[in-house]
């Protein structure tokens, strides 16, 4: 999930440099339309949409990372909701398993005083 997030990222970065690439190359054209003529902004335009197709393959990269980091977040996600899944059903069991074995402790513990008593009562002393 990090590394995909870090490669959301870059592409990120790359598309907001073409834009301001572009942005800028928009600027320059104006200005040299002005300034000198027709032929330099021929050349601007010509650089503009170099830099668009650019940014249009890099908004399509831009939007698998997404889906990608998307996919990868769920997945994760899922994951862990079953770990703890799987940690809640072994906590009960050893729960219970403890609880159990109290129970057993606690049940021989009162079998051999109830032998004991018993002894006392006829007379005879215990083993």
């Amino acid at each position: 999930l990090e590394i995909r997030l870090k490669e959301l990222a870059a592409v990120e970065m790359k598309v907001q440099s073409l834009q301001e690439a572009q942005k800028a190359s928009r600027q320059r054209i104006f200005q040299e339309l002005t300034r000198v003529g027709l032929s330099d902004w021929r050349e601007g335009v010509k650089t503009m949409e170099l830099v668009s197709s650019q940014e249009f393959a890099l908004q399509s990269t831009f939007q698998e990372k997404r889906a990608e980091v998307a996919s990868a977040k769920t997945l994760y996600l899922e994951r862990r909701k079953e770990r703890r899944q799987v940690e809640s059903v072994i906590e009960k069991r050893q729960v219970r398993a403890s609880l159990e074995h109290s129970r057993k402790e606690q049940r021989m513990i009162d079998d051999w005083f109830g032998q004991r008593n018993r002894l006392k009562n006829n007379g005879s002393r215990p083993v």
